[in-house]
């Protein structure tokens, strides 16, 4: 049996038809995140970021080639198409969105390194739907693992290096699929570096930690969560459909209960556009995460194993495949300009009245949630910031 290694890597539509396609993959995505970032919370006690849309990029890349009960988990827990027409479709409209330059930067690749001849339908439509080159090499060859290095640094504009080290191949390792992203943002309404001060953290109600915290008072998307007893803060980034939200329990230790609730987070919300006084961290997290196990307990378990039926892939239909490992390296840092992320997935909110000349005070000095999401294609970036 021989393998494929997936690694995630991130830093921080016309017709009536392709529009609801896009809404319904946004939607979809929202549902992936609660769930993905749910199974990470699990094993991590601190902080991380992971980006949801890059695990299902990369996996993707590996679904177009799958067939039987393989493809049909892979579609089930992603929350992408099952049928293969539909799910090359929906990416092509995902990719084309994923490329912007101008005030913002947010960029994707993907790239397919095999052992093999691959099928020239698979090819093909990695080339045409996915915008993914495809390279043979030798995974014996130490070499290999400098150029795909390489290839990534490049495209996390040196953000992430090193994602694969020589012990990353196993002897059978016939396939890595990579999916890059990386976000930059300025915000639509910037932080005055000169206010930042040190300021207490609190990780509990016992103990805290000094951070660099942001400050600004101006008009933000706001809106109070009454079943999670927490705020929820929108701040856009300049010139794009992007922004940032940040989950902020009322209490130091209510993060759980946000958690335990995340997606009601992404349900409809009715934001008041308030006059808000903003306090954040100003701060840095990176992320390695395994996620082989996280995706097998959200459901995908036949592609890992000897039954897995990625018929589509090789041209050589003897070649029997699976997925040994999944890997996502991830980046954010915020500071008082804006924002970048890479990456190698009952209630209701209630409207504060409107009333002018309310200042709210949103002061994030205790544990929180926060996600980056597009309106075209969803959220591309979820983590959870518990201090320094």
């Amino acid at each position: 049996m021989n393998f494929i290694c997936i690694l995630v890597s991130c830093v921080l539509l016309a017709s009536a038809e392709n529009e609801n396609r896009a809404e319904s993959f946004a939607r979809e995505t929202q549902k992936f995140a609660a769930n993905l970032y749910t199974e990470i919370a699990k094993g991590q006690t601190g902080s991380f970021i992971v980006s949801p849309l890059s695990v299902q990029l990369a996996l993707a890349l590996a679904a177009v080639g799958a067939s039987g009960e393989t493809a049909e988990e892979l579609a089930s827990t992603l929350r992408i198409p099952r049928d293969n027409g539909e799910l090359k479709k929906t990416f092509d409209e995902v990719t084309a969105h994923l490329n912007k330059n101008g005030s913002y930067t947010l960029a994707s690749a993907n790239k397919v390194y095999t052992g093999f001849k691959l099928d020239d339908l698979y090819e093909t439509s990695l080339a045409k739907f996915f915008r993914s080159a495809a390279e043979r090499v030798n995974f014996r060859d130490a070499q290999t693992v400098d150029k795909i290095n390489s290839w990534v640094s490049k495209e996390t504009f040196e953000k992430i290096k090193n994602l694969v080290k020589p012990n990353s191949f196993k002897n059978h390792t016939r396939m890595v699929l990579i999916n890059t992203m990386y976000f930059k943002g300025f915000w639509e309404k910037a932080f005055v570096a000169d206010d930042t001060q040190t300021r207490s953290f609190f990780l509990s109600e016992t103990e805290e930690k000094k951070v660099e915290m942001m400050e600004t008072t101006s008009k933000f998307k706001y809106a109070y969560n009454d079943k999670l007893n927490a705020q929820v803060l929108e701040m856009f980034y300049k010139d794009s459909d992007i922004s940032m939200t940040i989950i902020l329990p009322s209490e130091v230790n209510g993060l759980q209960l946000v958690e335990e609730g995340l997606e009601e987070v992404f349900r409809e919300q009715s934001y008041y556009n308030a006059k808000v006084h903003v306090q954040m961290p100003k701060f840095v997290t990176k992320s390695d995460i395994k996620l082989t196990d996280v995706l097998k307990n959200m459901g995908i378990k036949t592609a890992f194993g000897n039954s897995a039926e990625f018929t589509g892939i090789a041209e050589d239909k003897g070649e029997k495949i699976k997925i040994d490992e999944v890997l996502q390296k991830a980046v954010i840092e915020v500071d008082e300009e804006g924002t970048t992320a890479v990456a190698a997935t009952g209630g209701f909110m209630v409207m504060v009245p409107s009333v002018a000349e309310v200042l709210i005070d949103f002061i994030a000095n205790r544990p929180f949630i926060y996600f980056l999401k597009s309106k075209s294609i969803g959220v591309l970036f979820i983590g959870r910031y518990f201090g320094p």
